[in-house]
């Protein structure tokens, strides 16, 4: 990269910073936004028409992690993205935004005009997020323009050139949109939104270390970054509070726990947590190392603690708390083997509401352990393959009969099982179907992310309110391939990703 192209490329703090000297000079500032992965004709025949409202041109870009568009993308990193397009001689500025959307580089730029491209025009809105761009740019005294150049869309010329999918995946994502408008499945998201949600049952919480690994022999791998993941009933309510207004999370912790900054650390804000205090007991945590360049798993620590929950005192508190609570729209369970959730809780909660989903952990704390059998009723199952290993060793042992009995039960037909390694599979009725995977798993690392949480988190309440079948698995398999992407920070479940993720499937 030559002394130029390097100039060009700064953070939005310094850009706005040397922005504002400009126009108080009487310098007038375009600025543009978008992925820009590939970047092609269509992108440059915009920038240049941007470049006539004004003196200035500044490109936005949005980073890496929040690129949802399927494996493999972004084809090119935010780096190489910034570094195309500031070899660009008519590009003035370029920077990686720090937020998913271009609001925030709005308010600190504040351009004079705020250029999108002619695909915008005749656009469904379904984010919001254009209007909002809209309003916010005039109220700085700017104004939004769009250009008129040739229109080509980087996601559907490497679909048709470079498809990452599989032949399965091609087929069934085809069928979906034969049979289906993308804004319907999104919309139907919309009936979330009002849902009265209570999220009980055990948690844990993991350390994610990367790592630089040595060839050298004997040396240990030096730890890069660390980030804090929680697991259990507290991912699943993280993952609802942008679908759900109204979310209630019971958890037990100990009381010194309460007074942490952790906790706060990692639990939205907007998650109405109800803890029930024990003196000594701790949340039981794993620590995992993983590789920072493959993130395949290196090794974990399991940390577990002498002091157990005092089942009695709980279950008495936690039964006395939900008698003076309204009733709620659906329960969801998430028992990962601890031993809080037994059939007095259970029943309690079956007062509570007509749904009652349940998730069961992979017990990784207690291995050889399925508390799936604690639970004789339930209208939704999210459970993790891998929990019924004890189960499937015995050589006597069908899926497909331990279904049928579990779906005849229970009355229920809404099994979902969770592959560790993103996979999803469903019950039909008389075995399990396994879901076209969007990436092949086996070239895949085991994420570090709670996929079943995430899925649970989002297809319950879907199940709950009868929402068409096929539209809940999508939004599973949706769900898997977004959390699968973040695996170097805290992550939770954004509306407007999983919109924009499931139209981009459906649009190919």
């Amino acid at each position: 990269m030559n002394d130029n192209t390097l100039s060009k490329i700064k953070p939005i703090a310094q850009i706005a910073s040397e922005v504002k000297v400009s126009k108080e000079n009487g310098v007038s500032i375009v600025h543009c936004h978008g992925e820009f992965d590939l970047l092609h004709i269509g992108h440059t025949r915009y920038f240049k028409a941007a470049k006539k409202f004004g003196d200035v041109l500044i490109v936005t870009l949005t980073p890496d992690r929040f690129i949802m568009k399927g494996p493999g993308r972004p084809v090119f990193n935010e780096d190489l993205r910034a570094e195309a397009i500031a070899n660009l001689e008519f590009v003035d500025f370029v920077g990686i935004n720090e937020w998913e959307t271009a609001e925030e580089t709005l308010k600190m730029i504040q351009p004079d005009v705020y250029v999108k491209g002619s695909e915008y025009l005749n656009k469904v809105d379904v984010t919001g997020r254009l209007e909002r761009e809209k309003q916010l740019i005039e109220s700085l005294g700017g104004k939004m323009e769009f250009t008129h150049e040739i229109v080509f869309s980087s996601s559907q010329l490497l679909n048709k050139h470079f498809d990452v999918f599989s032949k399965e995946s091609q087929s069934y994502l085809h069928r979906l949109s034969q049979q289906y408008d993308a804004m319907e499945i999104v919309e139907a998201l919309d009936q979330l939104k009002s849902l009265k949600l209570l999220v009980i049952g055990e948690a844990r919480i993991d350390q994610h270390t990367l790592c630089s690994t040595s060839r050298q022999e004997g040396i240990m791998p030096l730890s890069q970054k660390s980030f804090y993941q929680p697991k259990g009933a507290l991912s699943v309510a993280n993952h609802l509070v942008d679908f759900c207004d109204n979310v209630d999370c019971v958890l037990v912790a100990s009381e010194d726990l309460i007074g942490q900054e952790l906790l706060q650390e990692i639990i939205a804000e907007e998650v109405n947590l109800h803890l029930f205090s024990q003196q000594g007991y701790l949340l039981p945590t794993v620590t995992q190392y993983w590789d920072e360049d493959s993130y395949h798993g290196l090794w974990k620590v399991r940390h577990t603690h002498s002091k157990t929950i005092d089942l009695k005192k709980t279950i008495l508190e936690v039964s006395n708390w939900l008698q003076v609570q309204e009733k709620y729209d659906a329960i969801m369970i998430v028992d990962l083997g601890l031993g809080l959730m037994n059939d007095a809780l259970i029943e309690e909660l079956n007062r509570r509401s007509s749904f009652i989903g349940v998730a069961i952990g992979t017990g990784d704390l207690h291995p050889g352990f399925n508390p799936v059998v604690n639970y004789s009723g339930f209208n939704y199952l999210c459970l993790s393959e891998e929990s019924l290993s004890g189960l499937t060793q015995n050589p006597h042992f069908s899926l497909s009969d331990w279904g049928n009995q579990l779906s005849h039960e229970t009355n229920s037909e809404n099994i979902i099982l969770t592959q560790s390694y993103g996979g999803n599979k469903y019950w039909d009725g008389k075995q399990f179907i396994q879901l076209p995977n969007f990436v092949d798993l086996s070239v895949y690392p085991i994420p570090p992310q709670d996929l079943a949480s995430a899925v649970f988190a989002v297809t319950a309440p879907l199940a709950m309110l009868h929402i068409n079948r096929d539209w809940q698995l999508l939004i599973g398999n949706a769900v898997v391939e977004i959390t699968r992407q973040s695996t170097d920070s805290l992550f939770q479940l954004s509306r407007m990703t999983l919109d924009k993720f499931i139209i981009a499937l459906l649009n190919r």
